[in-house]
């Protein structure tokens, strides 16, 4: 039961998606890093209070560009997100494909080393102004590629 009074706090991330801020203007090494760095310390966060995100990625973030603020990248949507370490996946539900670590492909176990592959990929993302990784490849050509290369 909630109890009064209840208060919501919602921070101000004036420039939405990072994915697409990062598609509109090439962006300074050092802002690259920055986003890298704060993208890290919010993972970080969620791992210590014992949640997995599940999919850990540019378009899951949000950026405000705000000067005053010391934290510029949130970390977003949490719709796949569970409580615990590690988390058995349906393998029919859908998953972020180009996100996820070749061992939870293979064996639908999902854990913060899941997420700390995806900040990776999402690391990749940054770097390369917010494209989606491996362009040019559909979802069953990466799920082909990435299985072959765990077998």
């Amino acid at each position: 039961m909630l109890k009064l009074p209840f208060l919501k706090y919602f921070d101000v991330v004036n420039c939405g998606a990072l994915d697409s801020y990062l598609q509109k203007a090439e962006q300074p090494m050092d802002k690259k890093n920055e986003m890298c760095l704060q993208a890290a310390w919010g993972l970080e966060y969620l791992h210590a209070k014992n949640v997995l995100h599940r999919d850990i990625a540019a378009r899951n973030c949000l950026y405000g560009d705000n000067k005053a603020s010391l934290l510029n990248v949130k970390i977003s949507d949490f719709g796949l997100t569970r409580e615990g370490t590690v988390y058995q996946m349906d393998p029919h539900k859908r998953v972020p494909i180009r996100w996820l670590a070749p061992e939870t492909l293979k064996m639908a176990i999902y854990t913060q080393k899941t997420d700390v592959f995806s900040y990776g990929i999402m690391c990749w993302e940054i770097y390369n102004n917010g494209i989606e990784p491996y362009p040019g490849m559909t979802v069953a050509e990466v799920n082909q590629n990435v299985s072959e290369f765990i077998s």
